[in-house]
């Protein structure tokens, strides 16, 4: 059950590896909403409130950790029901569109399958998390509008150019524990996202193309298909 069938607001997100353009997408949908009047709520998973900087620093800057996928996954739970009781949930229940720029689609492609073992096994451990596991917890502990939002934009983008993008960014800004993995990882990361394409909910977008494409194509995902 997606939000809008719950509740007035409209529940969606934007998702892919890093390197994908997903910022400038979420640029776009800042300014189409102020342009346009729409009550939106966007989301940083983690990092939105206090809560979330706190989680946002364990998991990707603070060096004193290294965390398995297990409790990598663990952390994100905690922070997604914090979300969506704390902003997500109340601001549906006022009519606002929200959008995040993560969910539970990140874990599946981050902290499990193929990335999850890459992640278990350079830290000389076995264990690792399914898809089927989290989205299992998931259910358990989330909503189903969260769950299944409305819509879910899938950037997929070309290995080469993902890299290139990659070392540019680690040259100008920098890069967190996570991105600092192997491309190995990265690429597991890719086409776990892309094989989440048959969700039904969800559209994969190709980020090579121009930004103004990607966002034409992107925006009745974000905030509806009224918006077409």
């Amino acid at each position: 059950m997606g939000a809008g069938e719950q509740f007035p607001g409209w529940y969606s997100r934007a998702e892919g590896p890093d390197g994908a353009g997903k910022t400038t997408l979420l640029n776009f949908a800042r300014e189409y909403a102020e342009a346009n009047d729409i009550p939106t709520v966007f989301i940083r998973e983690p990092g939105t409130g206090e809560f979330g900087e706190l989680m946002r620093d364990l998991l990707l800057h603070n060096p004193q950790y290294d965390f398995s996928p297990q409790t990598e996954y663990s952390l994100l739970t905690a922070n997604r029901t914090h979300l969506v009781s704390e902003i997500i949930l109340p601001k549906l229940k006022e009519g606002f569109t929200v959008i995040s720029d993560r969910g539970i689609e990140s874990s599946v492609a981050m902290q499990g399958g193929r990335a999850g073992a890459i992640t278990a096994a350079a830290k000389g451990r076995s264990d690792n998390l399914s898809t089927d596991d989290i989205f299992e917890i998931g259910r358990r502990v989330l909503p189903n509008f969260y769950m299944e939002p409305n819509g879910l934009v899938l950037l997929s983008l070309d290995k080469a150019v993902r890299r290139e993008r990659m070392r540019a960014k680690a040259v100008s800004q920098g890069l967190d524990k996570i991105e600092q993995r192997t491309m190995e990882y990265s690429d597991a990361v890719h086409d776990g996202y892309i094989e989440l394409e048959a969700l039904p909910y969800t559209t994969v977008i190709q980020a090579e193309q121009d930004p103004e494409e990607v966002w034409e194509q992107a925006r009745p995902i974000l905030f509806g298909p009224e918006h077409a």
